[in-house]
């Protein structure tokens, strides 16, 4: 199991985007009560904020684990006779986009030093963002959904823009394990706050259909403000993310060396359910696979 990995990130903009923000935490133990403060004020008003800690580099796997995983998994697609470049998911693996592939890396059960510290890092900033002095859940009540490997490989595509899910209380926190300087993932900051459904709305090219639009987003000067792509250095931080924010993978380019793998973990509040149908329950294993 690949159990780290990602890239931190240092604010890259489109024309006047926001920077996302940034909280460097000092300890490796989680935050002190002003740094989750500043971290959960930062992820309930934008819907995205940056943890940086030093001890994520250290701690980091290498590349080749990511690598190594990717390759394991498309070898137990092709055994079925499948297609690696045609959309496909199963339980184990689902591919999102040309050349862009999602690994399940299971239900984050792991006691490694990495596990502890992801979790230490952004269980404080969750709960200050989800509740009142009085009222902010506990870390005991932020379940671990599961751990995952999103890969993109040279002249993958770009991704229409979406949202994870729609429910309150899901948070994906994503690590790269390799640096993303010029692309990577862009976010509509502050689009999680979306309570007529007008910019859900903004993201259907066709009703009927249900397609989803890409590039034309950005061609509404009322949004195309809001979209910010940080730049990101290995390990350097985590990105967490609400699962309602809207944002995509960008191309990852034919001319860029390498694969570009990213490790994530995704955090629910409680009870409340994801949705489920981005992993299917068929797996590769009905198929022969």
């Amino acid at each position: 199991m690949l159990l780290c990995c990602l890239h931190s990130s240092q604010g890259g903009a489109i024309g006047s985007a926001p920077q996302i923000r940034r909280v460097t935490i000092e300890s490796a133990d989680g935050p002190s009560a002003e740094e989750a403060a500043e971290a959960g004020a930062a992820l309930r008003e934008d819907g995205v904020v940056v943890l940086r800690c030093s001890a994520l580099e250290a701690l980091a796997p290498p590349l080749d684990n990511a690598k190594g995983i990717l390759a394991s998994m498309l070898a137990r697609v092709s055994k079925t006779g499948l297609d690696r470049d045609q959309r496909f998911s199963f339980a184990e693996i689902c591919h999102r986009a040309p050349r862009r592939y999602d690994v399940h890396l299971g239900a984050g059960t792991s006691q490694s030093e990495f596990s502890m510290l992801v979790n230490s890092l952004c269980r404080p900033v969750i709960s200050e963002c989800m509740g009142s002095e009085s009222s902010a859940p506990s870390d005991d009540s932020i379940r671990i959904i599961r751990d995952g490997l999103v890969t993109s490989l040279p002249g993958a595509s770009a991704q229409p823009f979406h949202a994870d899910g729609r429910a309150a209380g899901l948070f994906n926190a994503f690590l790269p394990l390799v640096a993303v300087r010029t692309q990577g993932t862009e976010f509509w900051v502050s689009s999680h706050i979306d309570d007529d459904h007008s910019k859900a709305a903004r993201l259907k090219a066709d009703d009927e259909t249900g397609e989803y639009i890409g590039e034309t987003l950005l061609d509404d000067d009322g949004i195309a403000p809001c979209i910010c792509s940080p730049t990101l250095s290995r390990a350097e931080g985590i990105v967490l993310f609400d699962y309602r924010v809207i944002h995509r993978g960008r191309a990852h380019g034919s001319h860029e060396v390498g694969v570009r793998p990213m490790f994530y973990r995704v955090f629910a509040i409680g009870d409340v359910a994801e949705d489920v149908h981005n992993w299917p329950e068929r797996s590769l294993a009905d198929l022969g696979g």
